[in-house]
């Protein structure tokens, strides 16, 4: 927390009645409480807390909470905006600014790191795109590999392992694939899906846009509509995405991690 140091007053107290010494020093004790009151209010205006528990799912407060996340104002450049994630008690693990924070903009210096607090990632961003040199580390600080991008475009890139030699390069993002291709996968939908029959008879169609999460072994997880077209036909499309059998996992830097999907399940009436 921030110490505010209170300047000596000018007035020579020892020439002061001892009455007036106790009022004084009482005054002094109320205003420094005072301020510091209006301190913490102002910097739990300035600051945004989340929590989250050990699945990183929201809960409302600290009290069972193993990782939180503050939004604040960037204190290098006010028109930014800086997001850090941390594990409790305070190990910082994310820290992500943004030139506009509603629509994920990200702007400047991305870092990541291990749980041990060792350095992951390094990643400039200009104006939402990647622009410079993406650096990222092994666990044991040792460099892991050295992209180069501009404005968002691939250029160069250059992997080894914890002793200098090099790796065969793969890229830094992969995304969640279905295991047996995007044919197969759209003939399971068309295979599966049942129109329902209160939506055929009102001759309700559309797509209906499902999202959800593919997790670090591969399987759908976090069903949810992003946009429906009806109650009958947005149930029928989140039964088939959450049955769907399991994917070939997103991966960062060569590790699988839990990745967002988005996919269209299109209803059409026949004749």
């Amino acid at each position: 927390m921030l110490k505010q140091s209170i300047p000596h007053s000018e007035i020579d107290q020892q020439s002061l009645p001892m009455e007036l010494m106790k009022t004084n020093i009482f005054s002094v004790r109320i205003t420094v409480i005072t301020f510091t009151l209006i301190l913490i209010a102002s910097c739990a205006q300035a600051q945004d807390t989340i929590f989250f528990d050990y699945q990183m799912k929201e809960i409302k407060s600290m009290l069972g909470a193993r990782y939180y996340q503050i939004t604040d104002k960037d204190s290098a450049d006010a028109s930014k905006t800086v997001v850090r994630k941390y594990m409790r008690p305070k190990v910082l693990l994310e820290e992500t600014r943004y030139s506009d924070l509603k629509n994920k903009v990200m702007d400047g210096i991305y870092r990541n790191y291990y749980e041990t607090t060792q350095l992951h990632s390094v990643i400039p961003y200009k104006n939402g795109k990647i622009d410079g040199e993406l650096i990222t580390y092994w666990g044991n600080g040792e460099l892991k590999r050295k992209d180069k991008y501009e404005n968002g475009k691939f250029i160069s890139g250059h992997i080894q392992n914890t002793h200098g030699k090099d790796l065969p390069y793969i890229d830094y993002i992969i995304l969640p694939r279905y295991k047996k291709g995007e044919e197969k996968m759209n003939k399971y939908i068309q295979d599966n899906l049942i129109y329902p029959e209160e939506a055929q008879t009102k001759k309700i169609s559309g797509t209906v846009q499902v999202m959800f999460t593919i997790n670090s072994k591969g399987v759908v997880k976090d069903v949810s509509i992003l946009k429906g077209v009806s109650p009958e036909l947005d149930t029928e499309a989140k039964r088939v995405i959450w049955n769907m059998p399991p994917w070939k996992p997103g991966m960062v830097d060569g590790m699988p991690v839990e990745m967002p999907m988005v996919l269209p399940v299109k209803f059409v009436v026949s004749n």
